[in-house]
């Protein structure tokens, strides 16, 4: 019972991957409109302010135009501005603008699809309907362009979470486990740490146990972390 008390307190959802930050993205913006030394120095200065409401106020107003940048970039029809701007508002914790921004990419952007599966789950910026976030997650985990492979491993291991909770989807032990080891990638580093970890952890339970897998000697690097969690 102990491992599957912490087999299930492992499971965390995987958020989406790092995207470019509020910073970097006015940055861009203002260096192609030549001005690019005078924000570089702005950035410089806001970090050696030592007064809170000082820092504060800067803080705003560079938020205030990396806003309006980017929504001058998706009055002109640019989708890549539209994820950045929904991921700004996320990142702000305006939840429902940033859910407006996601569902007008949604079914062209798989980054806005996986978001979209974040926020219907967790019930951000609207209702919590966990079968919808599980539908946009399981779009993301079987996208397999090239220009989607940052993505479909830490969506695979979200799948996998709801199959395993039964969370928007029927309960499956046998399908938590398929999607775990498609995340898991055989232990590839840039696969889903924790699809390695909750495998590990899953062959150590009563009711999946596998001393064959648990003690493997190849390059599964995720069964030894399970034998350990046993321990």
């Amino acid at each position: 019972m102990e491992i599957e008390h912490r087999l299930r307190d492992s499971i965390s959802a995987e958020p989406l991957p790092p995207t470019e930050s509020a910073e970097i993205l006015i940055l861009r913006a203002r260096s192609e409109n030549g001005s690019i030394d005078s924000l570089a120095s702005d950035q410089r200065s806001l970090h050696i302010i030592d007064d809170f409401p000082e820092k504060k106020r800067a803080e705003d107003e560079l938020n205030e135009q990396v806003e309006s940048l980017l929504l001058d970039k998706v009055d002109n029809g640019d989708k890549l501005a539209t994820f950045q701007l929904a991921q700004f508002y996320f990142e702000q914790d305006d939840y429902k603008r940033s859910l407006i921004y996601y569902e007008k990419i949604k079914d062209t952007d798989p980054q806005a699809q996986f978001q979209l599966g974040v926020m219907y789950h967790d019930g951000l910026g609207t209702t919590a309907d966990h079968e919808k976030g599980h539908e946009y997650m399981l779009k993301v985990a079987n996208n397999l362009h090239s220009s989607n492979q940052h993505l479909i491993h830490v969506a695979q291991y979200n799948v996998g979470r709801s199959h395993f909770e039964g969370c928007g989807v029927k309960q499956s032990d046998t399908e938590a486990e398929r999607w775990w080891l498609l995340a898991a990638n055989d232990g590839h580093p840039k696969a889903s740490i924790k699809a390695q970890t909750a495998l590990g952890m899953y062959y150590c339970r009563e009711e999946s146990l596998d001393y064959k897998k648990v003690t493997c000697s190849s390059s599964k690097a995720w069964f030894p972390l399970g034998y350990n969690a046993r321990t």
